[in-house]
């Protein structure tokens, strides 16, 4: 029984050798049928590698420089680092604030306050500031053209020797210290000559 356990594998040994020789001798076979297509396809490359030899001279500086920017940026890894850590801490606790801010306000109501009575901020208003500075510039006008016409009338008013005295009454007709005008034919005349000049050169 034994003897024939070791003739079976035997034989099984030498059937699986057979096959492995056979198979050698046709890679061997068709090794040497493609030979001529492989010196071909070397040829062939040898020949592109020539042609395009600027190109991948071109293509090996590129990739240097690209390798050394790389290095250059990786020497500042650390801060890379440090400045993303920063970043990210800062939007965390952002965010942490404005979520507890939102609940504050919404747990005391802070945003249900009543407004302030009045309805409007107390103060000067833009149209306010205009219409004051337009008074004050007709207030103005009104002061030039008034001192413009007595400058008018002072000719007039220096022909008569009570002329100044006139007008300082009429410049102060309050004043205590001024002299009680007479009622007469002179002053009458005096004042209406006062007003039809101040009719003539009014503008």
């Amino acid at each position: 029984m034994a003897d024939i356990e070791q003739y079976a594998a035997a034989e099984n040994k030498r059937a699986a050798t057979m096959d492995t020789h056979w198979l050698w001798h046709l890679l061997t076979i068709l090794s040497y049928l493609l030979l001529p297509f492989r010196l071909l396809l070397s040829g062939l490359l040898y020949l592109l590698s020539w042609l395009f030899a600027p190109l991948l001279l071109l293509g090996r500086m590129g990739k240097q420089i690209s390798t050394v920017s790389l290095r250059l940026l990786a020497q500042f890894e650390t801060f890379y680092i440090f400045f993303g850590v920063a970043i990210g801490v800062g939007i965390v606790f952002g965010l942490a604030l404005h979520l507890l801010e939102r609940h504050t306000v919404q747990l005391l109501r802070l945003d249900r306050l009543a407004p302030p009575k009045g309805g409007h901020v107390k103060g000067h208003s833009a149209s306010s500031y205009r219409a004051a500075r337009e008074q004050k510039r007709m207030d103005e006008e009104l002061r030039k053209a008034a001192r413009s016409r007595l400058q008018a009338s002072e000719p007039l008013l220096g022909r008569n020797g009570r002329g100044r005295d006139v007008r300082r009454r009429q410049m102060n007709p309050l004043s205590s210290t001024s002299p009680r005008p007479r009622a007469g034919l002179l002053s009458t005349t005096i004042l209406e000559e006062v007003d039809d000049s101040e009719d003539d050169y009014e503008y």
